[in-house]
């Protein structure tokens, strides 16, 4: 399955076949107290810090069995240095695992769409829970959406 944004690197492309599981701005949650933010457009917008760096996270819920591929982020970037970056974790009792990250939005173009495919597609399996964290730099950098590439088992 091509990527419909140019932009974004051929060897990105996911096999055709596989699902995408939308996850929006209003599902991640501040990993830190005291993190300030907003999700613009009454909460149906781009999550954006509103000072300072911000951590998010967001479980995902895949059926067991499924065969995680990748994922894609796309980020408003209207920062000189900051970046946003997006990591699929995967996590069960006395175990957490970085399955893969995004490489850092840039701030051209002001859209940037940033993705990674696993080398090897992990197994979602029982008593494991997998979740998403993203970190925003700068205000000028604005998590739009995150979709999660992958194939039913």
């Amino acid at each position: 399955m091509a990527l419909p944004w140019p932009h974004v690197a051929a060897e990105q492309e996911f096999p055709a076949g596989n699902r995408v599981l939308l996850v929006l701005p209003p599902e991640f949650q501040p990993l830190s107290g005291g993190t300030k933010y907003t999700v613009r457009a009454g909460g149906l917008g781009a999550l954006c810090t509103v000072e300072g760096a911000g951590y998010f996270g967001a479980r995902i819920l895949l059926p067991s069995g499924s065969h995680i591929h990748g994922i894609e982020a796309a980020f408003d970037d209207n920062s000189e240095h900051g970046f946003g970056v997006v990591a699929l974790y995967r996590s069960g009792e006395g175990t957490r695992d970085l399955l893969g990250l995004t490489p850092m939005s840039l701030a051209r173009p002001l859209r940037d769409v940033v993705a990674f495919r696993l080398a090897d597609p992990e197994i979602v399996r029982e008593g494991f829970q997998y979740w998403l964290q993203v970190t925003l730099t700068a205000p000028e950098v604005c998590l739009r959406f995150v979709r999660v590439v992958y194939r039913s088992g």
